[in-house]
C-alpha cells in the first residue's frame, strides 16, 4: 500500500508538471487556423477528428465549434448553454495568444462553401473518472498496483507458507523416526508461527527424551531379567544333577524368582507413574503417610539394630492426593536409607514447612554417593558399581511421584557422611500451623 502510494503522490507531481508544461506551451491563435484550415479544405468530418484527438490540447480544454444553429458540432452543448455557463452576454469575437480562459475567447471560421462557424475555446466536461481519464494515468496506476501486489503477495506467501512447510516436512521426518528431527530457523521468528516452531521443536525434544528414555529402560530391564533367569537355569540344571540337594537349588529359584516379581512391581509401577495420567486424589494427612512408613521401617530396620528417629507433629498436613503415591515416595526413600545404614545407626526424618511447601527429609548415615552421581540417581537403574541389591527403581519411581504431584526430589550428602534426600510437597500445610520446622 505504502509502495502504491507513493507511485501515485510521484505520478500526480508529475502530471501536474506536464499540464503546467502543456499549458505554457499551447498556442490557441494556431490550433484556430488549424482548425480554420482542416474546415476549409477537408470538411465538417475531418474537423471532428482533428478536434476529438487528445494531443491538440491541453488535458482538461478543447476547442468548440458551434454550427450556424447554435450546437456544437461534436455534440457537447449548444452555444446559449455555453454563454450561460459564462455569465456573460454575446462574446466579442476576438483573437489573441494568451490561452484562454473559461468561455470567454471566441473566434469566426469557415467551411468551403462560406457558412460561419463559431468557435471557441474551453474545458472539457468534467470527467467521472477525473484523471483516470488519461491512459497513461490509468494504465500506470493499474499496471504499478497490479505488480506490487503480485509481488507482495508472492513474498507474503513465501514467508507464511515457507517455515509451515519446513513444520510439515519436520513432523514427516519424525514420524518416519528421524526423531532428532527439528524447524530449526523458523523458531527463531517472533510471530505465531515462530512460536509454533518453537513448541514444536520443544514436543520433538519431549518425544527424542522419552522414545530414548524407553528404549534405555528397555535395555536396563532386558539386562536386569537376564542374570536371575541365568541363575534360575543354572540352579535348574544343578538340581538335576544333584538331586539330594535339590531343596537348596528350589530355595534359590524360589528367591530369584520373587526377585524377578519384585522388579516387574516396580517397573509396572514406573510405567504408570509416567504414562497412567493422574490417578484418582483424595485429601490425606502427610504426617499420617511418613508415620506408618517410619513404623514399617523400624520394625524392619531392628533385625541391623537401625533405628528410625521421627517425632510426629501435632497438627496434620493436608494433601490432595493419592494415598498410594505418596507413601510409596516416601516408602522408597525410607528403604534405600535402611539398605546403606550402618549397622547400630538410625534414620532420621523430618518434616517442615518452607516457602509454601511442605519439606520432607530422610537423612542416613551411610557411604553416601559420589558427587558426580548425584544428579542421576534418581534415574531408573543408578546403581553404583559396587551395589548388588535393589534394582535401581525405587528412587526414580519417587521423582516420577513427585513430578506428578508438582513438586521435586533432590539428594545431596551431608557433610559428616551420609545421604539426604529432600521430597517437596507443593501446598501442604499444618492447619494452624505457620511456616516452621515441625520435626526432625
Amino acid at each position: 500500500m505504502l509502495a502504491i502510494l507513493a507511485i501515485l503522490v510521484i505520478a500526480s507531481f508529475r502530471i501536474t508538471d506536464r499540464l503546467i508544461e502543456a499549458r505554457n506551451e499551447f498556442d490557441p491563435i494556431s490550433v484556430l487556423d488549424q482548425a480554420a484550415d482542416i474546415l476549409a479544405n477537408e470538411g465538417l468530418d475531418s474537423l471532428k477528428a482533428y478536434l476529438a484527438r487528445d494531443d491538440v490540447f491541453p488535458p482538461g480544454h478543447t476547442l468548440y465549434v458551434y454550427a450556424p444553429d447554435g450546437e456544437d458540432i461534436l455534440g457537447r452543448g449548444s452555444l446559449a448553454e455555453a454563454q450561460a455557463f459564462s455569465r456573460r452576454g454575446p462574446a466579442e469575437f476576438e483573437r489573441r495568444r494568451r490561452f484562454p480562459r473559461g468561455l470567454r475567447r471566441l473566434g469566426r471560421i469557415m467551411d468551403a462553401e462560406g457558412v460561419t462557424y463559431l468557435a471557441r475555446f474551453g474545458p472539457l466536461e468534467p470527467s467521472a473518472l477525473g484523471m483516470f481519464r488519461s491512459n497513461e494515468v490509468r494504465w500506470l496506476v493499474l499496471g504499478s498496483g497490479a505488480a506490487i501486489t503480485l509481488l507482495m503477495c508472492f513474498l507474503l506467501s513465501k514467508y507464511l507458507s515457507a517455515p509451515l512447510t519446513r513444520i510439515a516436512a519436520t513432523a514427516d521426518a519424525l514420524a518416519g523416526g528421524q526423531l532428532d528431527a527439528r524447524v530449526g530457523a523458523a523458531s527463531h521468528r517472533q510471530d505465531e508461527i515462530g512460536k509454533l516452531s518453537r513448541q514444536f521443536d520443544a514436543m520433538a525434544t519431549v518425544l527424542q527424551n522419552e522414545a530414548g528414555e524407553r528404549e534405555e529402560l528397555f535395555r536396563n530391564i532386558s539386562h536386569e531379567l537376564r542374570s536371575p533367569v541365568a541363575r534360575i537355569q543354572v540352579a535348574a540344571e544343578l538340581a538335576e544333577r544333584k538331586p539330594e540337594s535339590a531343596h537348596t537349588y528350589l530355595q534359590r529359584i524360589r528367591d530369584e524368582a520373587r526377585q524377578m516379581d519384585v522388579l516387574t512391581g516396580q517397573v509396572l509401577e514406573l510405567a504408570r507413574i509416567r504414562h497412567a495420567g493422574d490417578p484418582e486424589r483424595s485429601d490425606l494427612d502427610l504426617v499420617e503417610v511418613v508415620d506408618q512408613v517410619a513404623q514399617d521401617a523400624a520394625f524392619e530396620g531392628s533385625a541391623r539394630r537401625v533405628g528410625v528417629e521421627w517425632q510426629p507433629p501435632q497438627a496434620p498436613v493436608m494433601l490432595h492426593a493419592s494415598w498410594d503415591h505418596v507413601r510409596s515416595a516416601v516408602e522408597n526413600v525410607v528403604r534405600n536409607a535402611l539398605r546403606y545404614a550402618p549397622g547400630d545407626s538410625s534414620i532420621e526424618i523430618g518434616l517442615e514447612h518452607r516457602d509454601g511447601a511442605t519439606l520432607v527429609r530422610i537423612r542416613d548415615s551411610g557411604p553416601g554417593v559420589p558427587e558426580d552421581r548425584l544428579p542421576t540417581i534418581f534415574r531408573p537403574f543408578q546403581r553404583s558399581e559396587n551395589e548388588t541389591e535393589g534394582s535401581g527403581i525405587g528412587l526414580a519411581i519417587t521423582a516420577g511421584v513427585m513430578d506428578l504431584l508438582g513438586g521435586s526430589a533432590r539428594a545431596r550428602n551431608r557433610p559428616g557422611g551420609g545421604l539426604e534426600v529432600e521430597l517437596r510437597f507443593p501446598s501442604g500445610r499444618a492447619h494452624g500451623e505457620p511456616d516452621k520446622k515441625l520435626s526432625g
